[in-house]
């Protein structure tokens, strides 16, 4: 069974009525075979599951999976013209057409 534990200094449980996060502090998410098995204090879940990979650390926080709500029926991004990339890979395709516009486009003071 492929066990990975994903740890933080702070996992975000969810959100109070007030819109204020539920954080709890030193736990980890144990992931078996890509689903959630526990969530608990991280010594714990370690001690249990010592053969178990470790992602993330200390300075980190960990969050549910986020979910694209937003979607036009029938069309894909390859559909579109954009690549169907991971989201890290969209960000940084967008980013290098910014910067290529922003850096071609001079603006010349005007004329005095």
């Amino acid at each position: 069974m492929a066990s990975t534990l994903v740890f933080g200094s702070h996992v975000l449980q969810g959100f109070r009525a007030d819109d204020e996060p539920i954080l709890m502090a030193d736990v980890a998410v144990l992931v078996e075979n890509g689903l959630v098995a526990s969530i608990g204090p991280y010594a714990e879940l370690r001690t249990a599951h010592p053969d178990a990979a470790v992602i993330g650390g200390p300075g980190m926080v960990v969050i549910p999976g986020l979910v694209n709500a937003h979607h036009h029926v029938g069309l894909t991004p390859l559909q579109l013209g954009s690549p169907d990339l991971p989201l890290e890979l969209w960000f940084a395709s967008r980013l290098g057409r910014a910067m290529s516009i922003s850096t071609s486009t001079r603006c010349t003071p005007p004329s005095r």
